[in-house]
Formats: C-alpha cells, sequence, structure tokens
C-alpha cells in the first residue's frame, strides 16, 4: 500500500494549469521569474505553498463555513484588537515583500479575515464574550487555570487534576484533539481510578449542564 501526502489542494494537470492562470490574472510581472510558479507547473510543491491556496480554488472557504447551525463563539480577551495588531504585522511584511519578482506574495485580503469581516460573520452565531477585565462578581468572570499537567514520573501522575476537580465545586470537561487523545486521556483515567465519563462530543456535558441550571 503506498499512503501520498495529504494537501488542502489538488495537484493534477487541470488543477495546476488553473493555478498558473489565476496567477497570471492576479500577481503582476513575469511568472517565469518565480520559483513558486515554475514548480507548481512541474507538479512540485514548494514550502510555504499554503499562502497560494486561493490559487487554487475559484473561492475559498474560513472557519465559520465549518461551523453548524446554532454554534456559539466564545471570544476570549480583546479579540478586535488582537486581529488588528495581526493586520498591521502581516501587511508591513506584505509591504515588505510583494515587490520581490522571485517569489511574490497575495495580500492579506485574500488570505485572511480582517477584523470587520470577522465580526460580521460572527453575527450569524450566539456570542459569548468574556474580556480581560471581567468583574469577579458577574456571570462572566474567569480565573486563570493552575497548570494540571500530567506528572509520568510522579506515584498519582493525575494528582493536579484529581485535587482541582476535589476543590471545585463544579463539573468539568476535559476536549481531547482526536479520537486517539480522547482514548489515552480514557485509559489513563482508569489506571489511576479517576472518575471520568467519554463522548464522542461535548454535547453531552452541555445538555447536563442546561438541566441542572433549569431545574
Amino acid at each position: 500500500m503506498r499512503l501520498l501526502p495529504g494537501r488542502e489542494f489538488p495537484l493534477d494537470e487541470p488543477a495546476r494549469q488553473s493555478f498558473r492562470r489565476r496567477w497570471r490574472d492576479r500577481i503582476e510581472g513575469d511568472p517565469s521569474r518565480s520559483s513558486v510558479y515554475k514548480d507548481i507547473g512541474s507538479g512540485a510543491v514548494p514550502a510555504g505553498v499554503e499562502y497560494f491556496l486561493p490559487l487554487f480554488f475559484d473561492e475559498t472557504a474560513t472557519l465559520f463555513d465549518y461551523l453548524p447551525p446554532g454554534s456559539l463563539v466564545a471570544l476570549h480577551g480583546n479579540v478586535e484588537a488582537a486581529i488588528q495588531r495581526f493586520w498591521n504585522e502581516t501587511s508591513e511584511r506584505h509591504r515588505f515583500l510583494a515587490r520581490d519578482p522571485a517569489r511574490p506574495i497575495l495580500p492579506p485580503a485574500s488570505l485572511f479575515l480582517n477584523a470587520e469581516a470577522f465580526f460580521a460573520r460572527t453575527q450569524d452565531y450566539g456570542r459569548l464574550a468574556l474580556g480581560e477585565a471581567t468583574p469577579r462578581d458577574s456571570d462572566t468572570a474567569f480565573a486563570t487555570m493552575p497548570s494540571l499537567a500530567v506528572e509520568r514520573r510522579a506515584e498519582d501522575p493525575l494528582g493536579r487534576l484529581r485535587r482541582f476537580a476535589e476543590e471545585y465545586p463544579g463539573r468539568i470537561l476535559i476536549v481531547a484533539d482526536s479520537a486517539g487523545r480522547r482514548e489515552t486521556i480514557a485509559r489513563c483515567s482508569r489506571s489511576t481510578a479517576f472518575r471520568s465519563a467519554t463522548a464522542p462530543t461535548s454535547r453531552p456535558f452541555w445538555r447536563v449542564t442546561s438541566a441542572l441550571r433549569s431545574a
């Protein structure tokens, strides 16, 4: 069995032709002077090709296109300031590098959402904003989490998490980024007698939480 490398874009001949056509339409200058243009034309994948993703497709998607209806978007801290800071830094880098004929780059607007576009997309969903200066007595107040890292060589590897769970009055949700990682956490919990329940999504946790609040 031979497994090909997974990519976010096709690399067959029609895709390479479309890439070169969009390059000529959107990027000024002689494309034959660009190593990226020549590499894609020959079927090679140069480093940093993800920053040319819009040239492989008629249109690209954002994270919001993958969120199911009814999702809740949690905004932590001063999101607008963070986006603006990133946008300014990216725009400055674009101005510095855009004139390189050997490796021209796409403008930031072709790759990222600015603050206005980001918040416009969040209007389609419920929002929970947790500000940096949230009063401690408000309903959305939150505290800094202590370190709960697993201590593999300790007598009780989950000791930190266990002590936190014993002192914390509410319920605790532990999220894994893959099914394999979820099973690893569950196995570690069983081996250390840490009581927990596993589920493929977080929906059962939120359903129980909602039921408790309405009781």
